[in-house]
């Protein structure tokens, strides 16, 4: 789930259709996984995080591989 906001925030989404895409109504939702996100990769704000996401190939869906990312990105970001 936080891989796929971030996808959805990357994309320009705005907070609404985001909610709508991932059938949430919490605004804080969006929020929390933007958080999460943000501590993993060590970046203050939503377009540092999208950029060194962008950087690492996380914003392509089909290219995420944890020998990609390292294990311990790979965890932090809950995709196992």
């Amino acid at each position: 789930m936080n891989l796929q906001v971030l996808r959805l925030k990357a994309q320009g989404l705005r907070m609404k259709e985001i909610l709508y895409e991932i059938k949430r109504d919490n605004p804080k939702t969006v929020d929390n996984h933007m958080q999460r996100i943000r501590k993993a990769l060590g970046t203050r704000n939503d377009m540092e995080t999208i950029q060194r996401a962008a950087k690492l190939g996380l914003l392509q869906e089909d290219s995420l591989h944890a020998h990609q990312i390292g294990p311990q990105l790979y965890d932090a970001l809950r995709l196992r």
